[in-house]
């Protein structure tokens, strides 16, 4: 049996895993680094300690996640590691292929009281299966009730999936039914004399929602949204919510035979985007790229608009890159992001204040 859980978590997940370990016997001891993590591994008196990381805490100063948590899996301990990804609410094979390949022994979306049976359930068992503990449920019951308590302060993506879940809905595998032959008609549109690859309306999707689910088109909207919501869709300027009417969206599609890991080493690499330093409103963020110009890198590799897209969100979600001023999702305009792996030597550039939001291109692009 497992003595003790050893975490590395934001402190509401922190509170969480502690209040889990307990009545299964375990003590969740905390630590403030990663490095700490390591310190803490070493003097563990289980032989295979139980080891609780999200990526949220895990990626700065990294070269990736991945790298991390192959890092802490390579231990002389032999730790059997759990992966809580912080920003996703869903995970794409190849997002969990990316840790499991590190060696990660299970990989979990966001812990949320909302979607409990998807993500905090399993995080359950796995923790019972390592620790060798009995499963009583009623135990937890109190847990969920303090964590639906605190997240009913904050408005969250989670509720609005949940109450699609709570309809027997796997919005998953409804996106993945609308990639099918079948599915939606996904085509390049134009507005305003500009062209918008491989996307689908939001009316026409509303329709078919609502046709392969029987439900009423008003109920379909809201489903579009959860998928939305859940990052496995999205509007192509990332501006707008899903609505029954003609704008346009694209369903998150990674390229056949992706690899996290390969990619980020080559985007990363002396042949891949330009990361400098870079000015706005003469203010300085450094070690950053552009949006833009990462979307036309990508483009050069030979990736599609859709695949550049969902690449580059898909990075924010597991705390590869995020904006510089965690204010923008991924968008193929002049923002400026920045990968974790540089945030060591920037630990206060998160709580900067000020906008990164859209430059000039002679000021974003430093010409």
């Amino acid at each position: 049996m497992v003595a003790s859980v050893l975490t590395f978590l934001n402190v509401r997940r922190g509170v969480l895993v502690n209040a889990l370990a307990a009545p299964m016997g375990a003590v969740a001891v905390p630590a403030g680094s990663s490095d700490e993590l390591l310190s803490l591994m070493s003097r563990a008196t289980s032989a295979q300690p139980l080891v609780i990381v999200d990526t949220e805490m895990l990626a700065p100063g990294t070269s990736h996640v991945g790298q991390a948590v192959r890092r802490l899996v390579s231990h002389a301990s032999g730790p059997r590691v759990i992966v809580i990804v912080a920003n996703a609410e869903f995970l794409l094979p190849e997002d969990v292929h990316f840790f499991e390949k590190a060696g990660a022994h299970a990989v979990l979306p966001n812990v949320t009281a909302a979607r409990w049976a998807q993500t905090g359930a399993p995080l359950v068992k796995h923790m019972v299966d390592a620790l060798g503990a009995q499963d009583n449920s009623k135990r937890y019951a109190p847990i969920l009730r303090s964590l639906t308590l605190s997240e009913a302060q904050t408005t969250s993506v989670a509720r609005s999936i949940a109450a699609v879940e709570s309809h027997s809905i796997d919005l998953a595998a409804l996106a993945a039914a609308m990639r099918t032959p079948g599915g939606l008609e996904i085509s390049d549109r134009q507005y305003h004399f500009r062209t918008y690859p491989e996307c689908f309306l939001g009316s026409s999707a509303t329709g078919w929602i609502a046709n392969h689910l029987s439900i009423s088109r008003e109920r379909a909207v809201i489903v579009g949204q959860a998928l939305i919501d859940g990052g496995l869709a999205y509007h192509v300027a990332r501006e707008q919510p899903f609505a029954d009417a003609d704008n346009f969206f694209r369903l998150t599609t990674l390229p056949p035979n992706f690899s996290w890991t390969r990619f980020v080493d080559v985007f990363f690499g002396d042949a891949g985007v330009e990361i400098r330093d870079r000015l706005y409103h003469a203010k300085n963020y450094s070690d950053c790229f552009v949006g833009s110009e990462a979307h036309s890198w990508m483009i050069k590799q030979g990736l599609s608009v859709n695949a550049t897209m969902s690449i580059g969100q898909r990075m924010i979600d597991l705390s590869i890159i995020h904006h510089v001023t965690d204010e923008h999702p991924f968008r193929n305009d002049s923002f400026f992001y920045r990968g974790f792996r540089h945030e060591a030597a920037k630990a206060t550039a998160r709580t900067q204040s000020g906008g990164a939001g859209m430059a000039s291109s002679k000021l974003a692009l430093g010409h």
